[in-house]
This record gives C-alpha cells, structure tokens and sequence, in this order.
C-alpha cells in the first residue's frame, strides 16, 4: 500500500491506429524489443496527476495447490492525486475474522490517515507521506528490462503487450509475466506467476503466486473517491491521541 489490483480525462487520448505504418512506438520500445526501460516506465508514471482506479489480486498456494494467502487491494484516485481512497484486505486460507486484515488509506485537503482493522481491533494514525501511487506491486521498470516478446497490435485501444521472464522480479522468483500496455504507454494490465521469496512466512518448501493486475484512467463523467464513512470517527479518534 501506498507505494511504494476507463476513459482518459481530457480530450487528449490518443486513438489507436488504423493502420499499423501509422503506429508511432512509444518510446523506449521497438518492434521487437524495450529499447530504453526508464523511457517506458517513465510513461506510466504520468499518470500520477490524471484520475484513475487500479486493482489487484494476489493468491498464494503451496505445492499441492492449497490456498496458503489471498490479497486484494482497490484504489480510486482524483486529478491531481487528492483525494484518494485505498483498500488492501489479507486472509488466509479462509475468511474468518481472526485472520482477515484490512487497511484502508484515505486522504484529502485536510487529512491522510490509514485505518487498520482485525481480529476485532480497529486503529487508526494520521499518515505523511505520497499517497497512493499507480505503481503495480512489483518494479515495473526491472520487469521492462526482462521483457523478451514484444506484440503489437495497432487496431486496439491497448495496442501493446509484453512478455518476459525473470529469476527475480521484487518479492517473487522465477516469473513469468504478461503486460498490457495502452496507446499512451501507462500499463492497464499485468498477469503475473512465480514463487515468493517469502515461503518461511507460510511455513512451505514451495510458494506459488499468481498476480493480476488492472488500471483504467477515470473519465470527466465518474466520480472520484467518496469519503469513506469512517473518516469521522478516524477525526476524532487521532484529535483524541493528539490532545492525549
């Protein structure tokens, strides 16, 4: 969370191609190969300032395919970056209350505060940081860099998709990967297999993991985040800890 699972705003998107002579390649990427992974990361980073709302799901299983951990997170961001509103929820192999976690990330003009809940606790902490970023949950400039197929597909609004592997790519091992990339170079899809480099924290030999990954940029008819209807107890509760 706060790294570090639609339509453009605007009328600025570009229309994919017709024709594939007419297709300009982003840059830092060739017909066949990533040129430059910085270039390419470089676009997916602008959209730090555009609406958006990206999810993910994470599921990890041991080697007789039981479900060992399963992760989801949700995040509505505004022009501009403010407000925003986030959600990871982390389970085991089953969802009981004592062994389902929630974090909810909200922040706006006046406050960022992060609310934790489970195993029947609630806490919440005013936050200073960066917000919420649109940063998938692995280094997507290490993943360019391990890309080894390139297709392009001029006649789709998603016009570009990467494939590769890689021994090590953040906290996984032996990936391989699928990327989606759109007309203007931001990532709107991965799909993700591998082994976590974590397997003591599941008490297995072997971890499996498998990742999906979805980006939209928010159009000038959505709504942004709505605040959540914790935030004014989460007020109270930190003006509580500050006059404390």
């Amino acid at each position: 969370m706060l790294a570090g699972c639609g339509g453009f705003v605007g009328s600025d998107q570009q229309s994919p191609s017709t024709d594939p002579a007419d297709l300009a390649l982003l840059p830092g990427l060739s017909g066949a190969e990533v040129t430059n992974s910085s270039l390419l990361a470089a676009q997916h980073d602008e959209l730090s300032g555009k609406a958006y709302r990206m999810e993910w799901k994470q599921t990890a299983t041991d080697g007789s395919g039981s479900v060992l951990s399963y992760e989801n997170g949700t995040s509505i961001v505004a022009a501009g970056g403010n407000p925003a509103r986030e959600r990871i929820v982390r389970r085991g192999p089953t969802a009981t209350a004592s062994n389902v976690n929630r974090t909810d990330y909200w922040s706006d003009d006046e406050l960022s505060v992060v609310r934790e809940s489970g195993a029947g606790s609630v806490r919440y902490a005013e936050v200073t940081d960066e917000g919420v970023s649109p940063d998938p949950p692995f280094p997507l400039e290490r993943a360019y860099d391990a890309v080894d197929t390139v297709i392009v597909r001029p006649r789709t609004s998603e016009p570009y998709v990467l494939e590769g592997h890689t021994d090590h790519l953040g906290r996984y091992e032996n990936v391989s990967f699928r990327l989606t990339l759109s007309a203007d170079g931001y990532l709107t899809a991965a799909t993700l297999e591998g082994e976590t480099l974590y397997s003591a924290i599941y008490r297995a030999d072997e971890v499996s993991v498998e990742l999906t990954y979805t980006l939209r940029q928010l159009s000038v008819f959505e709504s942004g985040p709505t605040e959540p209807t914790w935030i004014e107890t989460a007020r109270t509760e930190i003006g509580n800890q500050s006059a404390g």
